[in-house]
């Protein structure tokens, strides 16, 4: 029974679309026609003979599972499932079992993106809504699937146990299909269930994921499966071991972390589990611990998982492993700090681990992750101390600041991207400067030495943007010396030029020289650009070079 699933796999089920002697069908599909080439299919389908049509309907059925994974919108995943509904209705249910899973597999998949997204707090509502609804429906039709396919298996078991020789090869076929058909209806049942139960806290529903998942895991008959009984031999197949790594998680959901996490090991104990699942399993602890509040092993773990790809020195936590622990951290926080000693030991704790967390995602460049998170839980959480938290403080000054000089801006009709005249807007700038001067005064901030740069261009564009002309300048050219890259060495330098310029315009006379002392630089460092091409025109026409010199430089 076990083995019958073993086979299947997502690679395996790549079959032909066409029919290679159908030349409209060809024309259809090779033009991207799609919804001429449903209608066709759909027509051919019914024109077709009984011995045909399973043929045509098999075809039909993986054309519209395409068109569901590449549905952009709910309306458009919507429109596309009432046609496969049509398509199940023309085909007798005995003749459709492998069609209606793949149909059901394709909605499935599309909301599966969204629930795994939503531990990481990255899904919309109407998203979720949408995901959820489909979870709903497409649950009951895959335990329906198996259940009948089950009552097809108990039938071929008999026959087989009377069948003759020249028949016996026949009747095993057809059972190892069948015993296939039921484990896939019931992985994804299983899948279903524990993505609803994850969503809703819903321990009755993660019992019913495992019952379903019980069938790959040597618990026929929906019984809830058992670790002392798990094939380990067999966790060496990817759907195998995402099925027991499914039923910890649901242990995790009913509120039983030791038994989610002895499932875990056992997953990754045994010796064949492949490393894609392997991988999975530091997040899925991540979230078996965070919900269980055991935050002493959950620091634990991050310590050992940071120090995975180099022993001698930590390494940051993949992003999606740094976002999960961020909201984890977070979260426990945003839930209220008590005042016995007991309660603040526990805060301090969280706000280290949140602060690694963050101090990741910075290191990674993910600062939209970043703003994303203080966005929802705030800078409160995460304590006063160290370059990530004060950096992320400046960050988010800096970003109020461009909001309100937006909304000024709309208001009277100026251009947001040229400095403000509204004094509130520039009090937003000149605070998001101070932030960012604490940031760098950090005692860490020298181990984050992309960042502390980045934190000098925040600074100088809140400076220009607030009509601080010349300091933004020589902030700019700080950049320029500081900076290890060419692209933002050349952006630096070229903003300090526009700032200079910039001021001139507003009647600073006394920065000429300054200005052409750096224009001057910017032409020996990046002679190839269109800035310089720019720059050259400029003092040409101010008579500051001949058009002969201009072609020296060039």
């Amino acid at each position: 029974m076990l083995a019958c699933f073993v086979s299947w796999c997502p690679a395996q089920e790549e079959t032909n679309l066409l029919n290679p002697v159908d030349p409209v069908e060809i024309y259809l599909h090779d033009r991207h026609l799609d919804d001429l080439l449903s209608t066709y299919l759909l027509d051919q389908l019914r024109a077709s003979t009984p011995s045909k049509r399973g043929d045509v309907a098999e075809r039909l059925g993986r054309h519209y599972a395409d068109m569901l994974s590449a549905a952009d919108t709910p309306d458009r995943q919507l429109e596309i499932e009432a046609q496969a509904r049509q398509l199940l209705d023309l085909v007798p249910d005995s003749d459709s079992f492998e069609l209606r899973l793949t149909l059901y597999k394709a909605s499935f998949l599309l909301a599966e993106s969204t629930a795994e997204n939503f531990a990481l707090r990255l899904t919309e509502v109407e998203e979720l809504h949408q995901a959820m609804q489909t979870f709903r429906t497409v649950e009951p039709a895959f335990l329906q699937i198996g259940r009948r396919v089950d009552k097809r298996v108990e039938a071929l078991e008999r026959l087989e146990s009377r069948a003759t020789r020249g028949d016996a090869s026949v009747v095993r076929d057809q059972l190892a299909d069948a015993r296939r058909l039921r484990s896939v209806a019931m992985y994804y049942a299983g899948w279903s269930q524990y993505y609803q139960a994850l969503v809703n806290s819903d321990p009755r529903k993660a019992e019913a994921a495992r019952r379903s998942l019980g069938w790959l895991l040597n618990a026929p008959g929906s019984r809830e499966p058992s670790i002392d009984a798990l094939p380990t031999s067999l966790l060496r197949y990817e759907h195998v071991a995402k099925a027991a790594m499914v039923v910890a998680l649901s242990y995790s959901v009913s509120g039983d972390d030791a038994v989610a996490l002895q499932w875990l090991d056992a997953v990754d104990n045994a010796g064949e589990t492949p490393l894609t699942i392997r991988e999975q399993l530091w997040a899925r602890r991540i979230e078996i611990l965070g919900r269980a509040k055991r935050w002493s092993d959950l620091q634990r773990l991050v310590d050992r998982r940071r120090l995975t790809a180099d022993p001698a020195k930590a390494t940051p936590l993949p992003l999606r492993e740094a976002r999960l622990l961020a909201v984890v951290t977070l979260e426990a926080l945003e839930e209220g700090q008590g005042t016995s000693a007991r309660s603040q030991t526990r805060s301090r704790l969280l706000e280290a681990i949140a602060q690694v967390a963050l101090g990741d995602l910075v290191t990674q460049g993910e600062i939209g992750h970043v703003l994303d998170l203080v966005k929802r839980y705030g800078t409160t959480p995460m304590g006063d101390n160290g370059f990530v938290v004060l950096y992320v403080r400046g960050l988010r000054a800096y970003e109020r600041a461009r909001e309100a000089h937006e909304a000024a801006a709309a208001d009277t009709g100026a251009n947001a991207d040229e400095p403000t005249e509204d004094l509130a807007v520039t009090n937003r700038y000149l605070d998001a400067v101070r932030a960012l001067d604490i940031a760098q005064a950090a005692d860490d901030a020298g181990t984050f030495s992309v960042e502390l740069t980045q934190s000098r261009v925040m600074q100088g564009l809140s400076l220009y943007y607030a009509g601080e002309l010349v300091k933004a300048s020589a902030i700019f050219e700080s950049v320029f010396t500081l900076a290890d890259t060419p692209a933002l060495r050349e952006e630096s330098l070229w903003y300090a030029i526009v700032s200079l310029d910039k001021a001139f315009e507003r009647g600073v006379k006394s920065i000429v020289e300054e200005r052409d002392r750096l224009a001057t630089i910017y032409l020996q460092a990046f002679p190839a650009t269109d800035r310089a091409a720019r720059l050259l025109l400029r003092r040409i026409d101010e008579g500051l070079l001949t058009d002969e010199q201009a072609i020296v430089v060039l």
